[in-house]
């Protein structure tokens, strides 16, 4: 009887530590696009300033990347002709990128993400902050790691006048 269960859990105890691996290493990739318009004329809102929130801390600041245009190259190239740029590193499809902030762009336009976040016991509520001068700052709360179809509508500022 000892040899039997001694032999389960031979076998148990590997099949045990791969299901508690798989469970506790359960990732998620956080991806959000959408637009922001004016909430009064509804024409889009470019070089709005967007600020991805989990857990109490702007997450885009090291991982938005401006992308060269240029093959590596062809920007190898220019440097050794002695055009000077800012692009520091390159990944493995030989693009040089640059840090720079998430913004919308002429059309309103904003895609934010390509975030691997733990989602153990449960994935991160996240927050997208909207701001730019003379619009008031909008944030926004989801659930969800994933969204295609976000439109937000910003409220200008009103001017506030101090009478003595």
């Amino acid at each position: 009887m000892f040899n039997v269960i001694s032999n389960f859990m031979k076998q148990a105890i590997p099949i045990f530590l791969l299901i508690s691996l798989t469970l506790t290493s359960c990732e998620g990739v956080i991806h959000f696009q959408g637009y922001v318009l004016d909430s009064l004329t509804k024409r889009p809102l470019e070089n709005i300033q967007i600020l991805l929130v989990l857990r109490g801390q702007d997450t885009l600041k090291e991982i938005q990347f401006e992308y060269d245009t240029l093959s590596y190259n062809q920007r190898i190239a220019l440097r050794k002709a002695g055009v000077k740029d800012e692009y520091k590193s390159y990944n493995v499809g030989g693009l040089s990128h640059k840090p720079t902030e998430a913004k919308t762009d002429l059309n309103g336009k904003f895609a934010i993400g390509s975030i691997l976040v733990p989602c153990v016991p449960k994935c991160p509520t996240c927050k997208i902050v909207f701001r730019k001068k003379g619009y008031k700052q909008t944030t926004i709360k989801l659930r969800s790691l994933r969204n295609d179809s976000i439109v937000v509508n910003l409220e200008k500022q009103r001017d506030t006048i101090t009478i003595r």
